[in-house]
């Protein structure tokens, strides 16, 4: 697919300038969620300060591509696993383009929408809909040590409730980047910013894919 290795390239050129910007910072714990195919991974798995990292994927076919990739890095632990803001059952869309997979719903009148949809050659970029049973993070964090951690959230839409489902453990966290749709690409409205500012954080670098689509906007703990 044209498209999406036009992508690909693109998130190369962006997570290479993420990476650069956050070596500076002394991070023991890594949390992923929404890994995809391991492509944020596979920079910050250079960073050997990095003790543990834990990555969540939904989605089975790159779950499957994660396991392959990282089989043999003891510092990584997989999780097979939808999180939200609650534990209950949700109708998870799978989008021809499996990196913006999502439980949110797309607006379908959205320039962007329009335009893929034009490259995919695709009325409608979903494939089929799925029911996944989504689970608090907080549930997976219990037991962790929360010093200099990091937590990146790539879910499409639906970064407010993840960052709801870390309950009272978003108060140990040092750094939060959530990724920031530009074009209003889904139905709901934004509130992963106003809820992080509320929670003492505040922004301390913006990250515009090349293609301006969207953003990667990294948060910093004021407590830290």
């Amino acid at each position: 697919m044209i498209f999406e290795k036009i992508f690909n390239t693109l998130n190369k050129i962006h997570l290479n300038r993420v990476f650069y910007y956050c070596k500076k910072f002394k991070i023991v714990t890594l949390v992923d969620v929404g890994s995809h195919k391991g492509e944020f991974l596979d920079y910050f798995i250079k960073k050997k300060k990095i003790r543990k990292i834990l990555a969540f994927e939904p989605q089975s076919i790159p779950f499957e591509i994660l396991k392959h990739k990282f089989k043999s890095n003891s510092r990584i632990k997989l999780f097979n696993q939808a999180v939200s803001n609650m534990n209950k059952k949700r109708v998870f869309k799978l989008n021809k383009l499996s990196s913006t997979s999502t439980f949110e719903t797309i607006n379908k009148k959205n320039f962007y929408t329009i335009f893929k949809n034009f490259l995919l050659n695709s009325k409608n970029p979903i494939e089929k809909k799925i029911i996944l049973k989504t689970k608090r993070i907080e549930k997976f964090l219990k037991e962790e040590d929360l010093k200099n951690c990091f937590i990146k959230i790539d879910v499409e839409g639906h970064e407010y409730e993840v960052l709801r489902g870390l309950g009272k453990k978003i108060k140990n966290i040092q750094f939060i980047m959530i990724e920031k749709q530009l074009f209003n690409l889904y139905k709901r409205k934004e509130k992963a910013g106003n809820y992080l500012k509320k929670n003492n954080f505040y922004i301390i670098k913006k990250f515009t894919f090349p293609s301006f689509h969207f953003q990667d906007i990294l948060y910093k703990n004021k407590n830290f």
